[in-house]
């Protein structure tokens, strides 16, 4: 039996390739499911993206509501920067792939919202800040697609993972919220 290690690996590898060959998404989903499963710490999962500080600096409340609310604006945010990551992996990328704009409402209210979104637009290759937003250096003809790849799949995992804390949670809570109360 392969360890954690090798398992993940086996899975991440798996995933990558789906992702910048076009693979099926049926294929790609599923090694994000085992991916997101891997009973690992984030720092043996997370190669590119900083997972653990993102969730850390992004989950703030004063009680669950509030604090669930916040990671859900981070797996919201996640969303976002996932679909920046497929983009840039598609080999028809869209006309202004190049440059993400400040002004860009979604951007505003999901990406720039968070802590570390930034950080992971970086790790696609947005890595020239311009007035109005960030872009790709001049240079640069076509994204590294395998590198965009590894750092997407990484973020599709953590969302995935925070949609399962999110929804455990409030089906304990749910769950709680239904029994009957003892009387004294």
């Amino acid at each position: 039996m392969a360890s954690l290690s090798e398992q993940l690996q086996d899975v991440r590898s798996q995933a990558e390739v789906c992702l910048y060959s076009g693979g099926r998404v049926m294929d790609l989903r599923a090694g994000v499911v085992a991916m997101a499963n891997l009973p690992l710490p984030p720092c043996s999962k997370y190669h590119h993206i900083a997972a653990e500080t993102m969730v850390i600096e992004n989950s703030f409340g004063s009680n669950r509501k509030e604090t669930l609310g916040s990671l859900q604006r981070l797996s919201t945010a996640l969303n976002i920067l996932e679909k920046y990551g497929c983009n840039l992996t598609n080999p028809n990328r869209p006309k202004y792939w190049r440059t993400v704009k400040h002004n860009n409402p979604v951007f505003r209210a999901t990406v720039d919202a968070i802590q570390g979104g930034r950080a992971v637009l970086c790790l696609y290759g947005y890595s020239n800040q311009q007035p109005d937003g960030l872009s790709f250096p001049d240079d640069v003809t076509d994204p590294d697609v395998g590198r965009v790849a590894a750092v997407t799949l990484e973020v599709m995992s953590l969302r995935m993972e925070l949609e399962m804390l999110i929804k455990r949670t409030a089906l304990f809570v749910e769950y709680f919220a239904s029994q009957p109360t003892a009387s004294p």
